[in-house]
């Protein structure tokens, strides 16, 4: 899974029972969103681009490489101002930068008002061995 669908994943794998997973998803949402209105933040997709010289770039306006989706596309988030300052000053080798029409920067530090939220939420999910074998990014970082 991805973002949310590592939490589908573990519900089809039977790691947490179906009911759990969605109030687990529903208080994720509620806590990212309620993170998303405390400042104005947003997404946007870099087509094009060599990883080695565009993610410095994005460091240097602030911005966090929320995903990298594979060859030539890095989806960039933090503030508006930030994805604005991008738009103006594009990374070498970056064709187009696509604004995403989502409701703040996920996978950034500006979530993190919902952090406690789902601290509190994953001491009510009770864990099992999986059913089926699935591919877990528990830490976040590979």
């Amino acid at each position: 899974g991805h973002s949310v669908g590592e939490i589908t994943a573990a519900a089809i794998a039977g790691v947490i029972d179906d009911e759990a997973a969605l109030r687990f998803v529903r208080t994720r949402g509620l806590g990212m969103a309620g993170a998303a209105a405390v400042t104005e933040t947003g997404m946007a997709a870099l087509l094009g681009g060599d990883p080695a010289v565009t993610v410095p770039h994005l460091e240097k306006l602030g911005l966090t490489p929320a995903n990298v989706n594979g060859a030539g596309q890095i989806v960039a988030a933090g503030t508006a101002a930030q994805l604005a300052a991008l738009e103006a000053d594009k990374p070498e080798g970056v064709r187009r930068v696509v604004a995403l029409k989502v409701a703040g920067a996920f996978h950034t530090h500006h979530m993190a008002p919902a952090v406690e939220k789902l601290r509190a939420a994953v001491g009510d999910l009770t864990v099992t061995d999986p059913t089926l074998r699935y591919v877990s990014n528990a830490d976040g970082h590979t």
